[in-house]
């Protein structure tokens, strides 16, 4: 357990500060836990915690840098002369108060949770950008030492158990809800993504669907600057898409699978991305961690691993008949209830930073 840092501040007052601040921070922990798919409680949960313990929580500097007793950031800051320049144009004040809390020789203090892979995010895990930092909590199990970096599942906020019971006959066979991104970075599954996506939206029109931002803006302008930052294009009309809806378990439920592609392959690198189809009543096509049964049972998704192709997937997906297909739901609602799934939940995700942090004593 990481030693507790509290005999390390100087504030006078009685009450013990925490600061967070991201620029997304106000809405992730003060917002309604009902928020777009539940992605703010585990953070909601997070800053209930500490108030429990006795801490004020601040999305915003109040006083002296010193006077926190511990301060977060999610990932690392790219130190580069563009990546500081598009920093203050976003006003990320975070990037600031980061630089600060280091001249001032508080990186103790530092919390950081390395959210996004090397593929990314580089910056992420250059080991000598990790110097100053005082705690350290990663999905990549190879840093774990316990005593600098310490483990974390990405934590899943959805709720479990609203089921939809859509009879499987009356469930359209696929679909996808993710964004058109893209990244320059080789070995990306972005590409991998939207290949798959180009397949359907070509070959079963009638048979998928597409959810999601930016799959409706591929004109010339946007491609001029996607060519300019990633050297890549994407001209296709898609047919097939049906907007971004407000939550993805209003249109999920409705299909039998959907494409679950992480944003890039690593071991142990899981996201809440197959959690979003599980809870929703349909079985997930995943590609992304390579261990990833190492974490979910392999009976309850479709790996894109075992297909040599989208036309070979496609092939498999048509003929699994509503027997075959409710034994994958049947597997799904077991892992649901089970300690393995929790691990992924927001108790977990707050227990264990409180822990780590050495604040868990009167539990």
């Amino acid at each position: 357990m990481l030693k507790n840092y509290r005999s390390l501040t100087n504030n006078t007052t009685t009450m013990k500060k925490i600061l967070f601040p991201h620029p997304l921070a106000k809405k992730g922990f003060f917002y309604s836990k009902s928020s777009r798919d539940d992605v703010n409680v585990p953070f909601v949960n997070l800053r209930e915690a500490f108030e429990e313990k006795g801490y004020e929580f601040h999305t915003e500097v109040t006083g002296d840098l010193d006077s926190y007793e511990f301060i977060f950031f999610c990932n690392i800051f790219n130190d580069s002369f563009f990546a500081r320049l598009l920093s203050r144009q976003m006003w990320r004040k975070d990037y600031e108060i980061f630089k600060k809390a280091i001249k001032l020789g508080l990186g103790k203090k530092i919390v950081t949770l390395l959210y996004e892979p090397d593929l990314i995010l580089p910056c992420n895990f250059k080991l000598s950008n990790h110097r100053d930092i005082g705690t350290i909590f990663t999905w990549k199990k190879e840093l774990v030492d316990n005593k600098k970096y310490f483990h974390f599942y990405h934590p899943f906020g959805g709720e479990v158990g609203l089921k939809k019971n859509i009879d499987f006959d009356k469930k359209k066979l696929v679909m996808s809800i993710s964004g058109n991104k893209f990244s320059s970075n080789k070995g990306d599954l972005y590409s991998y993504r939207r290949k798959t996506i180009n397949f359907l939206n070509k070959e079963f029109a009638n048979d998928f669907d597409l959810y999601g931002v930016g799959w409706s803006d591929n004109g010339l302008l946007k491609n001029i600057k996607r060519f300019i930052r990633h050297r890549q294009f994407n001209f296709t009309k898609y047919q097939t898409y049906r907007g971004s809806p407000e939550e993805k378990s209003k249109v999920i439920s409705g299909y039998k699978y959907c494409i679950c592609y992480e944003n890039a392959r690593y071991e142990d690198f899981i996201t809440e991305k197959i959690f979003d189809v599980f809870i929703n009543e349909s079985v997930p096509v995943y590609f992304g961690a390579k261990n990833i049964s190492e974490y979910v049972p392999k009976n309850t998704f479709i790996d894109r691993e075992d297909f040599n192709s989208d036309s070979e997937l496609m092939a498999y997906l048509s003929k699994v008949d509503k027997n075959q297909y409710m034994e994958y739901i049947y597997n799904i609602n077991i892992f649901l209830d089970s300690e393995e799934f929790r691990k992924f939940g927001p108790k977990y995700f707050v227990k264990n930073i409180i822990k780590t942090l050495g604040l868990a004593n009167n539990d």
